[in-house]
């Protein structure tokens, strides 16, 4: 007989290997059954179980097998930092938020990280995720721990059916590949300038990965009852492509709900389509921010509710609803979007280059509440002289000084079809067709 030490403590034998009552539906192990013995009482420290079990499932990945660590219904008390790094089809699985808990009692570990191996297939669904013994002041629940222009990254795995409160962080996938992230809520976060899920990092030089979903994904920067905004950005996105959000809900974050950064110039974030989400109050800045010195192109939000920017009590008085002041951004699209409630501008759209893009069938109401001059109303458009400009049609847009509002730069901008109250400020002359007061 062999056997492997995998974590002090905890021998793996080749008659485990082959004993089907030490584990659940043959392949999968039972993280309360031997040799991992994990508590799970919320008390014990599960840390060693976890982690020798993590291990060997990727033995039983050798042998072909499943690869399914279960986590019954119970409290895990875990210091965290367990590598899943290079486990290839690895799941972990639990009963469900509110049946299955992991209690993270260390201050700034990560909970599970991959690092420099490209890891793919991985799984971690169904717990509630919480650290009510420790205060969490840094860390992530999960971490691709990799710089930019290393050879981890993550691709085809799924997170689904999550419950995280009382951390700084939730999710990052720094390098990525076909993630999806759904059926997720983040809550109750502590600290000031922690990220609900973020996806790419800093770089000057390559793109960090393309094909992140996140489907009926629910951010809140409070404990859901009011009380004071924890969370600083609900979503983040740096130097990435391709990002799909459909049916998410993000709100009462201390600065954007949703911050989109292309770091250096012809460096593009791009490609991001956004569907059927709300975007809902935040203190000291706009809801949606769209920044930096590179590109930002191909972005489509539909069927989007903006509401409330700066809105607490305290609030920034010029939080705009949308604002893209991005070096360079290209072909944005609003259809069919409400704005509503917002300190500052609506839709603010100021960048050196760029253009050519569309609102349509937008409404918006009760925008320019802050009363800052330039800065109080519907729509505000910059761009180039002569750059290719916008589309403005079917819109409703009864708010602030200005319905439309632009700079003395901006022509070459059609608007048309809108309902228009107060009239528009056009800085410089542009193609009026026929609008409703």
């Amino acid at each position: 007989m062999t056997s492997t030490v995998y974590s002090p403590g905890t021998v793996i034998t080749s008659a485990w290997l082959n004993d089907v009552d030490n584990r659940v539906y043959e392949d999968i192990i039972n993280i309360k059954n031997a040799p991992f013995n994990a508590v799970g009482d919320g008390v014990a420290d599960d840390t060693a179980a976890i982690t020798a079990a993590i291990l060997a499932a990727a033995i039983l990945a050798g042998t072909g097998a499943n690869r399914t660590v279960y986590f019954p219904c119970g409290i895990y008390k875990t210091t965290g930092n367990h590598t899943i790094d290079g486990h290839n089809g690895l799941k972990l699985l639990g009963d469900g938020p509110g049946r299955t808990y992991i209690r993270l009692a260390h201050a700034t570990n990560d909970l599970f990280y991959t690092a420099s191996n490209a890891t793919t297939n991985i799984q971690i669904q169904g717990f509630t995720i919480k650290s009510d013994t420790v205060t969490r002041t840094g860390g992530w629940i999960f971490n691709v721990n990799t710089v930019y222009n290393g050879g981890g990254a993550i691709q085809k795995s799924i997170f689904s059916d999550l419950e995280i409160q009382t951390q700084v962080n939730g999710l990052w996938f720094s390098k990525y590949e076909f993630v999806t992230v759904k059926d997720v809520i983040i809550w109750n976060m502590v600290g000031s300038n922690g990220v609900g899920i973020k996806w790419g990092q800093p770089t000057v030089s390559v793109p960090l990965g393309a094909e992140g979903y996140m489907t009926n994904v629910q951010i809140y920067g409070n404990d859901l009852f009011g009380g004071a905004y924890t969370l600083s950005r609900g979503v983040e996105i740096e130097n990435s492509d391709a990002i799909y959000m459909l049916s998410c809900s993000i709100g009462a974050c201390l600065d954007n709900d949703l911050k989109i950064i292309s770091d250096s110039p012809g460096f593009a974030a791009s490609n991001m389509f956004i569907t059927n989400c709300v975007f809902d109050t935040t203190r000291n800045s706009h809801r949606v921010w769209v920044t930096g010195g590179g590109i930002s192109q191909h972005c489509l939000f539909t069927g989007c509710w903006f509401a409330s920017a700066g809105r607490d009590p305290g609030g920034s008085t010029t939080a705009n609803g949308v604002r893209i002041d991005v070096n360079n951004g290209n072909m944005f699209t609003f259809s069919g979007c409400t704005f509503f409630n917002t300190n500052g501008t609506g839709l603010y759209f100021n960048s050196a280059a760029g253009g050519i893009s569309s609102i349509s069938g937008c409404t918006f109401t009760s925008c320019g509440v802050g009363g800052v001059a330039l800065n109080s109303d519907g729509i505000y458009l910059h761009h180039p002289l002569n750059g290719v400009g916008f589309s403005i049609t079917g819109n409703t847009i009864t708010v602030g000084v200005a319905s439309i509002r632009t700079s003395a730069t901006t022509n070459r901008t059609c608007v048309t079809g809108n309902i228009l109250n107060p009239p528009a400020v056009y800085g410089i002359p542009c193609d009026v067709g026929t609008n409703t007061a």
